[in-house]
């Protein structure tokens, strides 16, 4: 049966979600003393993916690890180690399929020898909705090389464009339909016939739909 079990539930923590469940629970084989205990299992929610840690102790042999993922809307779970078993000296996993905004939940399975699996109890995680932002570009001020990178909270029509401090277009970097999240651009100082352009400010204009964000850069030679 299940024994000793208890559950605490953890903070938020500075700009990353964070849902954890720490627990120790003991199931026991009938007629036998060896059991397999899962000490913790805890999520964090990063940037663009979600961080698994769990611990055990056991008193026989496990043959590995696998997770097991469901999300709101969708009851059935999912194994992300679809591939195979997540080798028993692992003791983490990076989800990467994630989305923004969207709420997951994990559920870590120890495998026995014989096949069988000890289930943890459930964690939650809600990634953070990503929002529109248009960052300062890096390096800056820069030559001739600078990187300029934005969220976007939406799929939508993406232009990104350099002009002059006369307000004339020098570069269209980008004019395309984007996908939600973070994105980075490279622009090597050139203008759209391939010239390098003179020291001076310049600015770069993101629009997003009907949204529009600039910011100021400094070439300098």
């Amino acid at each position: 049966g299940l024994m000793n079990t208890s559950v605490h539930s953890l903070a938020t923590n500075g700009t990353n979600l964070y849902a954890g469940t720490r627990f120790g629970s003991v199931w026991r084989r009938p007629l036998s003393n060896v059991a397999i205990q899962i000490a913790s299992f805890e999520a964090y929610a990063l940037e663009s993916s979600v961080e698994l840690a769990w611990d055990i102790t056991s008193d026989e042999e496990i043959e590995g690890f696998k997770l097991y993922r469901s999300t709101d809307g969708q009851e059935a779970r999912k194994q992300l180690n679809s591939r195979g078993l997540i080798p028993l000296e692992t003791r983490t996993y990076i989800d990467s399929d994630v989305c923004a905004g969207k709420v997951y939940r994990y559920t870590l399975a120890v495998l026995r020898e014989d096949g069988s699996e000890v289930q943890s109890q459930t964690v939650t995680v809600k990634m953070r909705a990503w929002t529109l932002a248009l960052y300062q570009n890096c390096p800056n001020p820069f030559n001739p090389t600078t990187t300029i990178s934005f969220t976007l909270p939406d799929k939508a029509y993406t232009s990104l464009i350099i002009y002059n401090i006369e307000g004339k277009l020098v570069k269209t970097l980008m004019n395309n339909v984007m996908d939600e999240g973070f994105k980075e651009v490279t622009w090597d100082g050139r203008d759209a016939r391939g010239n390098l352009v003179s020291s001076g400010v310049y600015f770069y204009r993101l629009k997003a739909g009907k949204k529009v964000l600039t910011r100021k850069m400094v070439l300098l030679k």
